[in-house]
């Protein structure tokens, strides 16, 4: 039906507003409202080395390494396709709900950091700690031609590391790959040059406040930043959204206290935050990614 005397504009502000998404189309995407609500039940999960291990190193993970080594996955892009699919979901992207298939929101994903990771150029050297099978360190790594920079990789896996190594050597990129525990007073195994991008992504929240000891090692090594992709769950505000978020971290055994115990750590004079970005965007819109930057004093 058409309204007489309504500009172009008129409609296009109406077919907003209709495909506009809000938390209560959620749980027709997620099984986590009803979860939350205790209208469905669910078995809580402590995250330790033991449970990452299950969950990471046998079920994901190791699953993705049969897969390359058995020819099935022969490209990166293949590796991304093999655990997210096509299928319409429901994102949180910039503030607001979106549907997108769990590939577009991949790349969306992959974007972002690597946009992030290059404000903070010249550095020739750019680490994850926690790369899981290694799909954003690989996606920056051809973004930015890697000939030109030294790119490097650790997990608590072995097989996200032995993952991220077979994918690299398929795309022809030179990635050296290690081991990491952030609970390790070692922290890791790789050798990082100084002057480099220090980032995690979605690998930080796995674990209890963050110790010391991953502070000193990261500062020992003179990063150019440190840059964490995290859900931060004291950057939640008190709407029903954001008391879902935090009750979703919770029952799932995630660190609540990430942003405060950097913010300890800079009261002590150990480093200094030089950025927090609240909420920039989750494939699950119950555990959104903020964006902290922090550097040595």
């Amino acid at each position: 039906m058409y309204i007489i005397g309504k500009s172009p504009k008129f409609y296009l502000y109406i077919y907003t507003i209709i495909f506009m998404y809000t938390i209560n189309d959620l749980p027709s995407y997620s099984k986590w409202p009803l979860r939350l609500l205790g209208l469905e039940n669910f078995t809580e999960l402590k995250k330790n080395n033991s449970e990452i291990e299950r969950e990471f190193g046998i079920d994901k993970w190791g699953a993705l390494l049969k897969e390359i080594e058995s020819g099935n996955v022969k490209t990166l892009e293949e590796a991304d396709d093999y655990g997210n699919s096509d299928v319409d979901t429901l994102i949180f992207n910039n503030g607001q709900f979106e549907l997108s298939s769990l590939k577009a929101a991949t790349l969306l994903y992959n974007n972002l950091v690597f946009d992030i990771c290059s404000k903070y150029f010249p550095s020739k050297s750019i680490v994850e700690l926690g790369c899981g099978y290694g799909s954003v360190i690989l996606n920056i790594a051809q973004k930015m031609n890697n000939k030109e920079f030294d790119f490097f990789a650790a997990d608590l896996t072995t097989s996200g590391s032995l993952c991220a190594q077979r994918l690299a050597q398929m795309e022809n990129i030179q990635l050296k790959t290690g081991w990491c525990d952030f609970n390790n007073p070692d922290v890791t195994n790789l050798n990082i040059p100084q002057n480099s991008i220090i980032f995690t992504s979605y690998s930080l929240h796995y674990i209890k406040g963050i110790p010391e000891d991953f502070i000193n090692f990261i500062l020992s090594t003179k990063p150019k930043a440190v840059i964490h992709f995290e859900p931060f769950a004291e950057l939640f505000d008190n709407s029903l959204y954001g008391l879902m978020k935090r009750k979703y971290m919770q029952v799932n055994d995630y660190n609540m206290s990430m942003l405060s115990t950097l913010k300890e750590y800079e009261k002590k004079g150990t480093l200094k935050i030089r950025d927090v970005v609240p909420e920039v965007f989750g494939k699950n819109p119950l555990l959104p990614a903020s964006i902290i930057v922090w550097e040595g004093k």
